[in-house]
């Protein structure tokens, strides 16, 4: 049986010059499970120790052990809340619109957008440390994970400071995202890297 090709997972629109791309965050359910029962745990946790804070027979000292303990439990159910929320809802939100690109990790479309200046923009390509992280396993599985959470298939240079972005998609994905941005008219030659000698694509510029 001939196996169908694989359709990506970014959702592309563009014009003459503006480009919209949508990547939904890649969806782990086990974790999304495990994290759900362990709310269920953190709410009665947090229910019990509302009740007990109220309860006059508590002496003071306890109240102000529950009060600490309240506060950084509860910090610690909506670092989990807004995992959940964003493995179900989650998306990059990446424009190109005049002389900026404009990148936005959103969950319900409320997020921290982040705008760069195209002219300062060099050495836009692929991320081989995210597209390839057995390459990098130099403290084991820990480090991999934590590429593929705070990485991105797709990196450049702004100023002094390296940009990552576009994650949760595989490198045939990111090389055809990285095409849109080169047949962009707003971005020339400057702000990409060299091509390699064995890049395959030809894509104009």
């Amino acid at each position: 049986m001939i196996e169908r090709p694989g359709r990506g997972r970014a959702v592309i629109r563009q014009n003459f010059n503006s480009l919209h791309i949508e990547i939904p965050t890649k969806r782990n359910w086990f974790v999304i499970i495990f994290l759900c029962f362990w709310l269920c745990g953190w709410f009665a946790g947090e229910a019990f120790a509302l009740v007990t804070l109220l309860t006059d027979a508590v002496p003071l000292p306890v109240n102000l052990f529950l009060l600490v303990w309240l506060i950084f439990w509860t910090l610690g159910g909506g670092v989990v809340l807004y995992i959940i929320l964003r493995q179900l809802a989650g998306k990059e939100i990446i424009e190109v619109e005049g002389n900026l690109l404009k990148i936005k990790n959103s969950v319900f479309d409320l997020g921290r957008l982040k705008q760069y200046e195209i002219r300062e923009i060099r050495n836009l390509t692929l991320n081989s440390a995210y597209l390839n992280p057995t390459n990098n396993w130099s403290f084991g599985k820990t480090r991999r994970y934590r590429n593929r959470l705070h990485n991105g298939a797709l990196k450049f240079d702004y100023g002094m400071s390296v940009k990552r972005f576009a994650a949760g998609i595989e490198e045939a994905e990111a090389r055809m995202i990285l095409g849109k941005f080169k047949n962009n008219p707003n971005f020339n030659r400057e702000n990409f890297a060299p091509a390699s000698e064995g890049d395959r694509s030809q894509i104009r510029y």
